[in-house]
Formats: C-alpha cells, structure tokens, sequence
C-alpha cells in the first residue's frame, strides 16, 4: 500500500507526463504548496523537476506564469523563517530560489514578464540574497537545504536580465561579500558557483570594472578583519580566477589582485 507522499508523487507524476497538454492550474498550485516539502523524493525528485519540465516543454499558460510570479511576491516565501537560521524553513526558500532561477530563464526565452514584474522580482531577489543566514547543504533525512548554492543560482539569473541597473549589481556584489565575511564555513563547494554568479556581472557590457576592483579589496580587507583564515574566500577566489580566464575576460589589474590576495594566504598559512 502506497503511503500519502507516495501517492501524491504518483498522481503529480502522471500529470506530467502529460506532455501534450497545458498544465491546469490545480497541478500548479500542488507544485507550489509542495515546494519545500520535506521529504527529498517528493521535494527534488518530483516538484523541482516538475517546474522544470512544465517550463522548458512551454506547458504553463501566461497568464499562470504571471500568477505564480504574483503569488512568490506576496506570500514572500523567499524570506519565510529568515531571522531564524537552521530551522526545517529553509527548503522552502531554498527552492523558491530555485523556482525564481528556473522563471527568470523562461522569461530570458519567452518574454512574458513586463518591465513592473521583472524588476519586483530582481528586487525581491537582491533582497534575500542580502538576508540569508542557513549556511547548511544536506541536511539528514531531509536532503539538500543549499540555501546558498541555490541563492548563487539565482545570483546568475538575476546578473543576466537587461533590466539589472548598475547600482543593482553593486548590491549584489555586496550580498557576496556578506556571504564570506558574515555566513563562511561552506562545506559544499558553494564557492565555484558564487564565482560563476559574480562572472555573469562581469560579462555584463555594463559592467563597472573599477568598483569591481574597489569591490575585491574592500571584500578581501573586511575578510582579514573579520577572520584572516578564510578558507570559503580563498576556494572563491581560485574559482573566480580561473572561470575568468576560461571565459577570457581579461583584466589584468584584478587577475593580480587575485594573484596577490592567494600569495599572502600561502606565505601565511603554506597551503592554498
């Protein structure tokens, strides 16, 4: 006999598999209720994968899609439990970042959202990125929360939308510095793909390479202060530095910078 988690998987799963038609607004809803659910097969397996699939096989009418995004806005479940880091409420921020991500790519392909809605959600976004506090990855029985690996996920999407001002990506670069100098102690290699989320700014044609600069030391200087043995902003700076070079940006006077910053902590600490 199937348990409820069970069933529900096998009845969302049929739904899906229902590739020629539109999804109705009664699977939608489901989806959303269980977006942080606790149990990984139903929450990772299921509901994430779900949203996926309906997005990229276009199965979501508009008018559904701008709901949804309406309803992420309002219930602002991207800040549910903020204050209170470590609690089981982090899945449901966690993956709402996930679905914000997988909505922003669509609208990068699609269009759907207008200019009011996209910018309601890259200021929502900014928001948590600069109030998240669960540093965890898995969490036993429970899976993985990620906060801050799908958080640098999201830090992608919202550096690839043309409608992200430069003072928009300013805050976002000092919502990664609040994650190496307040949060640290990653465990998960959370680092390389903060790195790729900053890299995406980078590519911007507008992006602002002197305070990026100016960026990289105030960052490097309040690590120091904060706590000189930072092992998280040392494995971002190895990864940062080499995805630039792969993606040929080429800045000299941030590649030494870089160069200089690794140096100190290997004639500190002979590691790097």
């Amino acid at each position: 006999m199937l348990n409820m988690n069970e069933e529900l998987i096998s009845e969302l799963e049929q739904q899906l598999n229902r590739t020629d038609e539109i999804a109705s607004w009664s699977l939608l809803e489901t989806l959303y209720v269980h977006i942080g659910d606790l149990d990984p097969i139903l929450r990772d397996q299921t509901v994430y994968r779900g949203w996926r699939r309906l997005f990229n096989e276009n199965r979501i009418a508009e008018h559904d899609k701008s709901t949804l995004l309406t309803m992420i806005l309002q219930k602002a479940d991207l800040f549910d439990g903020i204050s209170d880091p470590s609690t089981d409420k982090v899945f449901k921020r966690s993956f709402t970042a996930l679905l914000c991500v997988i909505m922003l790519d669509d609208q990068r392909r699609m269009g759907w959202m207008n200019a009011e809605q996209e910018r309601a959600l890259i200021e929502t976004g900014i928001a948590y990125l600069s109030a998240e506090k669960d540093n965890r990855g898995y969490v036993p029985d429970k899976g993985w929360a990620h906060a801050f690996a799908h958080g640098a996920d999201l830090l992608q999407a919202l550096a690839q939308s043309p409608l992200l001002t430069q003072h928009q990506q300013h805050r976002l670069l000092w919502a990664v510095s609040r994650a190496f100098v307040e949060i640290d102690d990653f465990l998960y290699g959370e680092e390389s793909r903060i790195a790729v989320g900053v890299i995406r700014l980078c590519q911007r044609t507008d992006f602002d390479w002197s305070s990026f600069l100016c960026w990289l030391k105030k960052t490097a200087q309040q690590v120091s202060d904060h706590e000189d043995f930072n092992i998280c902003w040392k494995n971002f700076l190895l990864s940062f530095s080499r995805i630039f070079t792969f993606e040929q940006l080429n800045m000299d006077d941030v590649q030494q910078f870089i160069t200089d910053e690794l140096y100190r902590f290997y004639q500190t600490y002979r590691i790097v």
